[in-house]
């Protein structure tokens, strides 16, 4: 019932301010696509890993830069509370929107884990195998363990990968059932798993227009009416890291779970890591 209303909700039409908002954040938008994107191409490489911007990587600062400027030109502006660990790390998330990648990918550089469809999709997949994306065909044993070892490769050469365990995105009521499977690769390679939080809230409250809850409404379209949405702050609640020594699967996931639940059901900034 909860999940029909917000539909319904979401669905309800568009505002005479919505075009006008597109109007105004889609020259941005195309800016960073068509001159922001050729520019990070040319670092995004072992030249740009090479070269240094204070105590980062120039490829990661330029990564990251675009990310947040791709989330400011759909009105998103970020808050972070706590701070991401470094060295080889499985990072876990709730899964709000198609703009959560941006997000995490503003803060820091990781490989993400997705559907191998966006791999085809027009600038998305280019954008994702970019930021060194892991592509997984769903259903398929055979691709989950190689998914499986294409991550385990990754935080063996000491980088972060971010999956979400939730395996699609939901309407944003809730956060659901963490699936197990993947963490298969901490216990493999004895190393953290960090749990995030991400919130969209518009006006102190959950923001459920973000999320695409419409199975009917396609990617291109759901970026066009994101594009004209009021704008919404994301937060981004970086959670205590939970050791994978003798945890199983299984424990892993619900600890991960329950501890963004934890924080995802509270108004606020007020769990602070």
């Amino acid at each position: 019932m909860q999940e029909s209303s917000t539909q319904t909700a979401i669905g309800s039409g568009w505002g005479w301010l919505h075009p006008l908002r597109i109007l105004i954040r889609l020259p941005f938008l195309l800016l960073l696509i068509i001159i922001g994107l050729p520019l990070l191409l040319l670092t995004v490489n072992r030249y740009g890993a090479a070269i240094t911007v204070g105590k980062r990587q120039l490829d990661e600062v330029m990564q990251a830069g675009w990310a947040n400027s791709l989330c400011l030109a759909f009105g998103i502006r970020r808050q972070i509370t706590g701070s991401i660990n470094s060295g080889p790390l499985f990072v876990v998330a709730n899964h709000v929107s198609f703009l959560d990648i941006l997000l995490l990918g503003s803060v820091t550089k990781m490989s993400f884990v997705s559907k191998a469809e966006i791999a085809k999709w027009p600038l998305v997949g280019t954008i994702a195998r970019l930021g060194d994306t892991v592509f997984h065909h769903r259903g398929s044993g055979n691709s989950l363990q190689a998914v499986i070892d294409a991550i385990s490769a990754k935080t063996s050469e000491s980088k972060r990968v971010a999956v979400f365990p939730e395996g699609r995105i939901f309407c944003g009521d809730k956060v659901h059932r963490f699936h197990a499977r993947l963490f298969q690769v901490p216990i493999q390679q004895d190393i953290q798993v960090q749990p995030v939080c991400i919130r969209y809230l518009h006006d102190g409250s959950l923001n459920p227009r973000i999320s695409l809850c419409d199975r009917e409404e396609r990617f291109f379209w759901n970026a066009i009416r994101l594009l004209g949405e009021p704008g919404s702050t994301a937060e981004l609640h970086f959670l205590a890291p939970i050791s994978s020594a003798e945890n199983s699967r299984r424990q892993l996931a619900e600890a991960s779970q329950n501890a963004v639940a934890a924080v995802y059901g509270t108004q606020g900034l007020s769990n602070e890591v």
